[in-house]
């Protein structure tokens, strides 16, 4: 099925978090580099409204934290890139997770450090892996 350009930002819109004024839209489209400044001109005859993009109506839900660690670690996905690219097909990844998790997100560089620890953990301890990551990526 080929997507028109509204279907296309709205794919990568809806896997964001707190995304509700076109402001919102502008500032978090700052940190995903194929994301139009002006999606109106973009999408072009395809627009359907900032409501639409934004789903103001609808809940976004997505891994827990520690899921979502558990699941970048054993899709060995180590950049953002690849974890961007991972977002456009599990839709309970968020596109920004330091919005998602404020109180838990360590940072891309931690993040993508305790999921590599979770991979060399798994299987050989019966401790919580995702508990080891945190220790380990703080040492």
């Amino acid at each position: 099925m080929r997507r028109n350009k509204f279907d296309w930002l709205l794919v990568r819109v809806m896997r964001c978090v707190g995304i509700r004024s076109p402001d919102e839209y502008r500032q978090e489209a700052r940190h995903h580099s194929d994301w139009p400044e002006n999606p109106e001109e973009f999408c072009g005859k395809y627009w359907e409204g900032w409501d639409v993009l934004l789903a103001t109506h609808v809940t976004r839900r997505f891994y827990p934290f520690d899921q979502l660690l558990i699941q970048v670690s054993k899709d060995k996905v180590d950049s953002r890139e690849k974890y961007y690219q991972r977002c456009l097909e599990c839709i309970l990844w968020p596109m920004n997770p330091q919005t998602a998790y404020p109180n838990e997100w360590p940072g891309w560089n931690e993040f993508f450090q305790m999921a590599s620890l979770i991979r060399l953990h798994e299987g050989n301890t019966n401790d919580d892996p995702v508990h080891l990551a945190r220790i380990g990526a703080r040492s």
